[in-house]
């Protein structure tokens, strides 16, 4: 069947006959059209449609831009533990420590150390010390030496104890007595020879008379060449003296 037999057709139907052929020839044309379109319109929204939902989706996983931020990690920073800063150093001394201690020997302490700190290096007393004829309290110097005599020491005068000591400390000599408290048989002066065990005042002066006419003692036990010290007086102050 023809177009032109179809739309006489479809006019009869329609009770259109009081409508001219060419007019509905171009009203169906227009609906085709029209259809066409349509469809085309779906079309186009049917296949730009999950491209629209992709990209909102997309935008929505992309997370939110923040200004970056540095970050310094506190351990760079800090001194590492133990390191000291710089210009903080403590300044340090060297003490030996001899004598009734558990381990004599010389040790580093921080300036302004006391006696009682460098017996604490040397691992305390030992059971011989006479702990009460030393001035723990006092401070140490450096390179001194800490003697901590044994309760034998104290008891024989071979030691002078604290009053001594303290005395040798506020003169700032170190002349006549050595660090652990013994006498320096070359520069004590009368008095000072005194505090020896057993030396009198005359013993004393023809000390400081030998040692003016024949020159310093070179060894302790030159002492004995000094009149009136035979080896008896000389074994008793022998661990008390020093050149």
């Amino acid at each position: 069947m023809s177009f032109q037999e179809s739309a006489e057709t479809f006019r009869a139907r329609a009770h259109l006959t009081d409508v001219p052929t060419p007019a509905l020839v171009g009203a169906a044309v227009l609906a085709v059209l029209g259809l066409a379109g349509a469809a085309l319109g779906v079309g186009v929204l049917t296949h730009e449609e999950p491209l629209v939902v992709e990209k909102a989706e997309a935008a929505q996983e992309q997370p939110p831009q923040t200004e970056a931020i540095a970050e310094v990690d506190p351990a760079e920073e800090a001194p590492a533990e133990g390191e000291a800063e710089p210009g903080n150093e403590a300044a340090c001394i060297q003490v030996h420590v001899a004598g009734a201690v558990q381990v004599p020997g010389v040790y580093t302490l921080p300036e302004g150390s006391r006696v009682c700190d460098a017996v604490s290096a040397a691992s305390g007393f030992s059971d011989q010390a006479a702990q009460d004829a030393i001035n723990q309290a006092r401070v140490l110097a450096d390179g001194e030496q800490v003697y901590v005599p044994t309760a034998d020491d104290v008891e024989s005068g071979a030691f002078a104890g604290p009053a001594a000591a303290s005395e040798q400390a506020s003169t700032g000599a170190g002349e006549a007595a050595s660090p652990s408290g013994k006498v320096n048989i070359n520069t004590a002066d009368a008095s000072e020879l005194q505090q020896l065990s057993g030396i009198g005042p005359a013993t004393a002066e023809a000390i400081v008379k030998d040692r003016e006419a024949n020159g310093p003692f070179a060894s302790v036990e030159d002492l004995q060449r000094v009149s009136g010290i035979g080896e008896k007086k000389y074994a008793k102050i022998a661990d008390d003296i020093c050149v």
